[in-house]
């Protein structure tokens, strides 16, 4: 399935959920940022080490929060683990694919200015069902057009379990 045809699946599954009907946010499909101007894996981490010092990791969170609560998940709570990784416990929309893919979409929009990989805990009325990772690197490789949406999707889902 070309990457088109993907983004107006997913733009049907979750109506407009995710603006323009992409994970990485651009209005054309593809990503919002030039890709002439992409970083390489080796300045995106050189990059990320002159970031503002002081950092903790709230903001980031915050702004992933607000991101996701514009595309429809309630975060029930985000921290910053011993591990330096964002944590969202959010309420299931009640399909756990729709979670990440509307997760997704969320992180790989907001993942240039974050340093730290996220980690989607779900829950149903209290109940944790399922967690799932998403790594900063996929998320900017797909937000810069370096990484297919369903590639993405496919190592998301790789990392879901069941608790």
């Amino acid at each position: 399935m070309n990457r088109r045809v993907f983004g107006r699946t997913v733009a049907v599954g979750i109506g407009s959920v995710i603006a323009g009907g992409c994970l990485g946010g651009g209005a054309d499909g593809g990503s919002t940022s030039d890709p002439d101007s992409a970083q390489t894996d080796d300045d995106a981490a050189s990059s990320s080490d002159e970031g503002s010092p002081a950092d903790d990791g709230r903001e980031s969170a915050q702004a992933l929060e607000a991101g996701f609560d514009s595309r429809g998940l309630d975060v029930l709570e985000s921290e910053v683990d011993g591990s330096d990784r964002i944590v969202m416990t959010i309420q299931t929309s009640g399909n756990l694919d729709e979670d990440i893919r509307i997760a997704g979409g969320a992180y790989a929009t907001e993942a240039q200015q974050i340093e730290r990989d996220l980690t989607v805990r779900t829950e149903d009325r209290g109940l944790h069902q399922e967690t799932f990772t998403i790594e900063r690197d996929w998320a900017v490789r797909v937000a810069t057009d370096r990484m297919s949406d369903e590639e993405y999707l496919e190592r998301i889902e790789e990392t879901r379990t069941n608790n």
